[in-house]
């Protein structure tokens, strides 16, 4: 844990904390986080901010599809893992286009999905209170604590 940084250590404490789907809202979260950086740094005319906030986005794009089980997830796994391809390539033809509309729509795409997500959070959790269930983290922890950036 990094003492040193305070929010980083609340950070990881949160992620080593959290159940498969709370590392994924988390993802989600970032990858945001990451889009809304990159818009800023478009208004600002930083294209090398804006080049790294994306490139961050697109590790976390890869972290969210490379956790899909596409065997035993079915038409929901295939359909993120398209919708997942879809964001990418929207991200980068808004980055080759300076295009803050394109990015403002993958944020409004990924907070829908985000949402989905939390809602099963919340479904998943009042099952849980009736019986404890072990889930494998589709995510690794030390992933989102190591690639947590902070503006």
């Amino acid at each position: 844990m990094n003492v040193k940084n305070p929010r980083l250590a609340y950070r990881e404490a949160a992620v080593r904390s959290a159940n498969s789907v709370e590392l994924v809202i988390m993802l989600y979260d970032m990858l945001i986080e990451d889009i809304r950086g990159a818009i800023d740094a478009l208004r600002e005319n930083n294209v090398e901010k804006r080049g790294e906030e994306l490139k961050h986005g697109m590790l976390v794009l890869q972290q969210l599809q490379g956790s899909l089980d596409l065997e035993q997830g079915g038409e929901a796994a295939v359909g993120l893992e398209r919708f997942y391809t879809i964001v990418r390539g929207k991200l980068m033809e808004a980055h080759l286009k300076s295009s803050l509309e394109l990015m403002g729509e993958q944020i409004r795409l990924l907070l829908e999905v985000r949402d989905t997500w939390r809602e099963a959070a919340r479904k998943s959790e009042a099952q849980r209170e009736d019986r404890p269930a072990t889930v494998p983290l589709p995510v690794e922890p030390e992933f989102i604590a190591a690639n947590s950036w902070s503006a």
